[in-house]
């Protein structure tokens, strides 16, 4: 069985977040903060007769939606960042009759 599909993300964290503690000022930037996915799969089932045994699938998932070079400029410095995302997932099922 084959599986195509998008994923969304409505409500991603910004990219960048001040935070601030007395006089010090720090910038994390949230690498992977991907927004849209594609998703692709296969899925294989193995049964003997009408008795089903087991499930393996393997699934991938590509990030595309809100990458690419990011700037962040402050008083001290200009810092570009860039990150990817991507996933690879294997799943396995056992059946067993109730």
């Amino acid at each position: 069985m084959e599986q195509i599909g998008l994923a969304c993300i409505p409500s991603v964290k910004r990219n960048f977040d001040k935070t601030v503690d007395g006089a010090k000022e720090t910038y994390p930037y949230n690498a992977g903060n991907w927004n849209l996915a594609f998703l692709y799969g296969w899925g294989f089932e193995f049964s003997k007769g009408h008795t089903k045994k087991f499930y393996i699938g393997i699934q991938y998932l590509k990030a595309f939606g809100n990458h690419g070079s990011k700037t962040l400029n402050t008083a001290e410095a200009r810092m570009d960042f860039s990150s990817r995302a991507s996933s690879l997932s294997l799943s396995v099922g056992i059946s067993f009759p109730i």
